[in-house]
């Protein structure tokens, strides 16, 4: 067994919208619910790396909207 690739991914509310930004592989994800939003950026990481969902480990960290700003 291999152990599972970590990421970390930014995630804000903007109207009614959730965003998660993953930095290390440069893509964002949005969900209408904030509960959806570890699996959408999840699925996102997954798709861009060419990787079973089960390979990675997806830690959300929620920033205020100003806070993205700073990030960037």
């Amino acid at each position: 067994m291999t152990a599972r690739r970590r990421l970390e991914a930014l995630a804000w509310k903007e109207g009614k919208w959730w965003y998660a930004e993953i930095p290390e592989i440069g893509r964002l994800t949005c969900a209408r619910k904030r509960r959806n939003i570890k699996a959408f950026a999840r699925d996102l990481a997954a798709v861009t790396l060419d990787v079973a969902e089960k390979e990675l480990d997806v830690r959300i960290n929620f920033i205020r909207p100003a806070d993205r700003a700073q990030t960037l």
